[in-house]
Protein backbone atom coordinates (compact mmCIF):
# COMPACT_ATOMS: atom_id res chain seq x y z
CA UNK A 1 0.00 0.00 0.00
CA UNK A 2 1.34 3.11 -1.14
CA UNK A 3 1.54 6.35 1.31
CA UNK A 4 0.74 10.12 0.56
CA UNK A 5 2.74 12.17 -0.65
CA UNK A 6 2.48 16.00 0.10
CA UNK A 7 2.65 18.86 -2.60
CA UNK A 8 6.81 18.72 -2.28
CA UNK A 9 6.34 14.86 -3.02
CA UNK A 10 7.92 13.76 0.19
CA UNK A 11 5.79 11.02 2.25
CA UNK A 12 3.13 12.31 4.92
CA UNK A 13 3.97 11.76 8.15
CA UNK A 14 2.14 8.90 10.07
CA UNK A 15 2.79 10.77 13.51
CA UNK A 16 3.99 13.79 14.96
CA UNK A 17 6.24 14.79 17.42
CA UNK A 18 3.31 15.48 19.90
CA UNK A 19 2.03 12.04 19.16
CA UNK A 20 5.54 10.44 20.59
CA UNK A 21 5.60 13.20 23.17
CA UNK A 22 2.01 12.34 24.67
CA UNK A 23 2.98 8.84 24.85
CA UNK A 24 5.97 9.48 27.54
CA UNK A 25 3.75 11.21 28.92
CA UNK A 26 0.63 9.29 29.00
CA UNK A 27 2.55 5.72 29.99
CA UNK A 28 2.62 5.30 33.72
CA UNK A 29 6.17 3.82 33.26
CA UNK A 30 7.88 7.14 32.98
CA UNK A 31 10.63 6.44 30.66
CA UNK A 32 9.95 4.14 27.18
CA UNK A 33 11.57 2.40 24.53
CA UNK A 34 11.03 3.41 20.81
CA UNK A 35 9.35 -0.09 20.40
CA UNK A 36 6.88 0.37 23.16
CA UNK A 37 5.85 3.96 22.10
CA UNK A 38 5.52 2.65 18.32
CA UNK A 39 3.52 -0.17 19.18
CA UNK A 40 1.51 2.18 21.13
CA UNK A 41 1.08 4.30 17.78
CA UNK A 42 1.03 1.26 15.48
CA UNK A 43 4.08 2.55 13.30
CA UNK A 44 7.27 0.96 12.85
CA UNK A 45 9.63 1.12 15.45
CA UNK A 46 13.01 2.97 13.15
CA UNK A 47 10.88 6.38 12.27
CA UNK A 48 9.77 6.56 16.22
CA UNK A 49 13.43 6.09 16.78
CA UNK A 50 14.49 8.86 14.70
CA UNK A 51 12.22 10.98 15.82
CA UNK A 52 13.47 10.59 19.39
CA UNK A 53 16.86 11.19 18.15
CA UNK A 54 15.38 14.38 16.89
CA UNK A 55 13.64 15.55 19.95
CA UNK A 56 16.82 14.56 21.94
CA UNK A 57 18.78 16.89 20.21
CA UNK A 58 16.28 19.48 20.19
CA UNK A 59 15.95 18.67 24.29
CA UNK A 60 12.46 17.41 24.28
CA UNK A 61 13.68 13.98 25.57
CA UNK A 62 16.20 12.92 27.58
CA UNK A 63 17.74 9.46 26.69
CA UNK A 64 19.56 6.30 28.64
CA UNK A 65 21.26 3.33 26.90
CA UNK A 66 20.99 0.45 28.94
CA UNK A 67 22.40 -2.01 26.81
CA UNK A 68 23.80 -1.60 23.49
CA UNK A 69 20.44 -2.30 22.24
CA UNK A 70 18.47 -0.96 24.39
CA UNK A 71 17.60 2.86 24.87
CA UNK A 72 14.80 4.27 27.28
CA UNK A 73 13.23 7.88 26.61
CA UNK A 74 11.63 10.05 28.93
CA UNK A 75 10.93 13.60 29.45
CA UNK A 76 13.34 15.90 31.42
CA UNK A 77 12.20 17.52 34.40
CA UNK A 78 11.33 20.95 32.83
CA UNK A 79 9.35 19.60 30.57
CA UNK A 80 5.71 21.64 30.05
CA UNK A 81 3.23 19.61 31.56
CA UNK A 82 1.27 19.52 27.92
CA UNK A 83 3.22 18.53 25.21
CA UNK A 84 2.81 21.20 21.94
CA UNK A 85 3.25 19.91 18.61
CA UNK A 86 5.61 21.51 16.68
CA UNK A 87 6.89 19.44 14.05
Amino acid sequence: MERDRNEQGQFEEKITDKDVLAVIQQEPVPAQTAASIANALDVERPGVHNRLTRLHEEGKVERAKLTPRVVIWWLPDDSPEEVHDEH
